[in-house]
């Protein structure tokens, strides 16, 4: 049987595997959305006609201070381009330039060095407002304020850079997301610049239901109070973008943060929609630049279960130069674990911290269908992987050779190199 060689991101290098061609299913790609010829232009379309409310410059006149709040390392987004267009908007309505700032919306990430800032903002974009980037720091509790509770009770702990700001925007792409359905929109007040707490009530609520139920849907329980939290927080405008392969600006919408949102999901679903005919025993996955740790990893994509048999086994590539993940202990602590197992140990006190329990939840969701996880990995050990509940190989061959042992001669894969960092929302043809 001939065999085909396929790469796969391996952090900020990548992998080459040889994969029997005739077991290869497909090789899963986001789909080709054309980038904009003229991406300043395109914002500044968008800007010119936002969905749901009044341009910037009439929202910002009048108004002392803005604040514009960012995705961090771990999404890439082309804010050279974005935010330009932003700034003049914003310049038009009467701020000064010295009365704008920026506010990185990390969640529970860790806080990014300024060598990471510059490359992420670009040198000139940088230098312009170096002074006024600041990291979210949402473990330091003086830099949070307490602004109430949604009607379902979740606390709302928000970054005091947010609440001391007359005009709050957001700025990020969007793509399917299992806790919220979609990034974007809200998702940059809660869990983007929110507090420990905050965040852990929303990760723990989407826990409670599976992938099928959240993933690519916006009318689901977590994406409403996630809004929730942005309405009595006060976001008031955002820019979204559809972003192609080399996370190019492809599509911008600005405007209301659910309006405009729902705009820009609308228009990015066909890049981010994978049409399956059949069920694979093994998928092939990578791990892109910016997921430096398993945070961002786990067992491999939440929406494996989605495209894979009872009993396959998920083969991942993900370097982890950053461990397993420092900001949640818990992880390492206590392995991925099924959703009833971690719900004991959240209401005997075991586990406080609700953010991680979410994460163990959805690291075995794939594994009450008997599905297994071999890793490979440069930042994360045997013994590591084995605490969490990972199988574990020395070399990207040695792992598939492992999968296909398991699976036999006549196994079905897929492949996902993972040079850009998505989930998909899955449709199962037939």
């Amino acid at each position: 049987m001939a065999n085909v060689a396929v790469e796969f991101s391996y952090g900020y290098k990548s992998v080459s595997v040889q994969i029997p061609e005739e077991s290869l299913i497909k090789i899963i790609e986001v789909g080709d959305a054309c980038a904009a010829s003229n991406p300043d232009a395109e914002v500044r379309r968008a800007l010119l006609k936002p969905i749901g409310t009044d341009r910037l410059s009439e929202i910002v006149r009048g108004k002392n201070t803005v604040l514009i709040m960012v995705p961090d390392r771990t999404r890439k987004f082309p804010l050279d381009f974005v935010i330009p267009p932003v700034i003049d908007e914003i310049l038009a309505g009467g701020i000064k330039e010295e009365n704008i700032k920026f506010l990185i919306g990390s969640g529970t990430h860790r806080a990014m060095t300024e060598e990471e800032m510059e490359h992420h903002f670009g040198s000139v974009l940088y230098e312009r407002f170096k002074n006024r980037i600041y990291n979210h720091e949402w473990w330091d509790e003086n830099q949070l304020v307490h602004v109430g509770t949604t009607p379902n009770g979740t606390p709302i702990d928000i970054n005091r850079h947010v609440l001391e700001t007359d005009v709050k925007i957001a700025v990020g792409a969007v793509k399917p997301h299992r806790d919220a359905g979609w990034s974007g929109g809200a998702k940059m007040i809660q869990p983007g610049v929110s507090g420990f707490r905050t965040t852990g009530y929303t990760h723990w609520l989407a826990a409670q239901y599976p992938v099928s139920e959240i993933l690519g849907h916006n009318n689901n329980v977590v994406r409403r109070e996630m809004e929730q939290i942005a309405e009595q927080v006060g976001l008031d405008f955002i820019v979204n973008c559809v972003l192609d392969r080399q996370y190019r600006l492809s599509k911008a919408f600005a405007g209301h943060f659910i309006d405009a949102h729902r705009a820009c999901c609308e228009a990015a679903s066909p890049y981010f929609t994978l049409e399956i005919e059949e069920k694979a025993d093994i998928f092939i996955v990578g791990a892109s630049s910016g997921q430096t740790n398993m945070w961002g990893n786990a067992t491999g994509p939440n929406w494996s279960e989605l495209i894979m048999k009872e009993g396959g086994t998920v083969v991942l590539f993900a370097r982890c130069e950053d461990g397993i993940c420092d900001e949640h202990p818990d992880i390492i602590k206590y392995g991925y674990r099924p959703l009833d197992e971690v719900k004991g140990m959240v209401e005997r006190g075991e586990i406080t911290d609700l953010t991680a329990a979410g994460h163990l939840c959805h690291g075995a969701e794939k594994w009450a269908k008997g599905i297994r996880t071999i890793l490979v990995s440069e930042g994360i050990n045997r013994e590591e992987a084995a605490k969490l509940g990972m199988e574990y190989a020395d070399s990207p061959q040695e792992a598939v050779d492992m999968a296909l042992a398991r699976h036999g001669k006549n196994a079905r894969i897929y492949a996902f190199p993972s040079f850009y960092f998505t989930e998909f929302v899955v449709k199962l043809k037939n």
